[in-house]
């Protein structure tokens, strides 16, 4: 989380958790977050999610350290991206995170799975946004 926003003190992290969970309870479609779990064991090893604005979803996620490396990121954000354009209404899809060092990793990441690197779109003025359109996902070999 470190790079991603500032830790939540326990009582803004338990309303955030509520908000999820009441999303995820609606048929709002396009909003929503799973579990990333280990194939072999079951057990819970990080979170993806969608967070919608109009046609537009936000992606993204977190797994546990000792998950990173091994592929699980781009399986779950695969299934996460193909859910969003089975949605209706949805248009885009897109990424963003500092542009620091470790925004060559999320090219390697989104780049297999037809994100591309978008210059002048990010919300802050130090970011990176990675997009893909419904269009370009649709027309993938």
């Amino acid at each position: 989380m470190a790079r991603i926003a500032p830790p939540l003190d326990e009582g803004s992290a338990r309303r955030a958790f509520g908000r999820v969970a009441r999303f995820n309870g609606t048929d709002r479609p396009g909003h929503r977050h799973w579990s990333v779990r280990a194939r072999d064991s079951g057990d819970r090893i990080g979170i993806v999610g969608l967070l919608r604005t109009g046609a537009d979803v936000e992606l993204g996620g977190l797994l546990l350290p000792e998950w990173w490396n091994r592929r699980v990121s781009r399986e779950a954000y695969g299934r996460v991206i193909q859910h969003a354009f089975e949605t209706p209404g949805i248009d885009l899809v897109f990424g963003e995170r500092p542009d620091d060092d470790h925004a060559r990793i999320i090219d390697r990441l989104f780049a297999p799975l037809g994100l591309a690197r978008v210059t002048g779109k990010a919300r802050a003025p130090d970011a990176c946004r990675w997009e893909l359109s419904r269009w370009k996902w649709a027309a993938r070999p």
